[in-house]
């Protein structure tokens, strides 16, 4: 039986897809990732166990982005979570588990506290950024839903 990737990613009570896979309707681009959101300093958990790669610690506000890359081997793919705040404990070389606390959810990279959500995508191969989505008419990514679907997920 699968979980719905909204409370694998907060558990508690789960979060709400804001923004699916393409599914921008207002803003130029490709949205390249799933925006889920549950409240902001909501716990926010890894969906799929790997190495870090990649951390960037941002800051509230549009210009201060956050990054977290979790690399997969044996999938072959990157988890990217993008706005959150990653947790001081993380460090470039860790591994972590499905379900470990990697984060608060915060608007890192956003406009303001009341648009707060965690971005979540998935890249093939070892990446440690997101695919530029805002004002790119391109999709870098597949179509991620078969994907959630091999590791437990409903896109939901």
């Amino acid at each position: 039986m699968r979980a719905n990737m909204s409370y694998a990613l907060y558990q508690a009570r789960g979060g709400r897809i804001t923004c699916g896979f393409d599914g921008y309707t207002t803003t130029r681009g490709r949205h390249e990732g799933i925006d889920i959101a549950r409240g902001v300093g909501s716990d926010v958990h890894a969906l799929v166990g790997g190495k870090i790669i990649y951390i960037a610690r941002g800051h509230t506000g549009r210009s201060g982005l956050s990054t977290i890359s979790i690399y997969n081997a044996s999938l072959r793919k990157t988890v990217i979570y993008l706005h959150s705040a990653p947790r001081s404990s993380l460090r470039v070389g860790q591994t972590v588990g499905r379900g470990q606390v990697i984060a608060d959810e915060s608007w890192n990279g956003v406009s303001s506290r009341s648009t707060a959500h965690t971005h979540v995508e998935m890249r093939l191969g070892s990446r440690t950024h997101a695919a530029k989505s805002v004002g790119d008419p391109h999709l870098d990514n597949p179509n991620p839903g078969r994907f959630w679907n091999s590791q437990g997920y409903n896109v939901r």
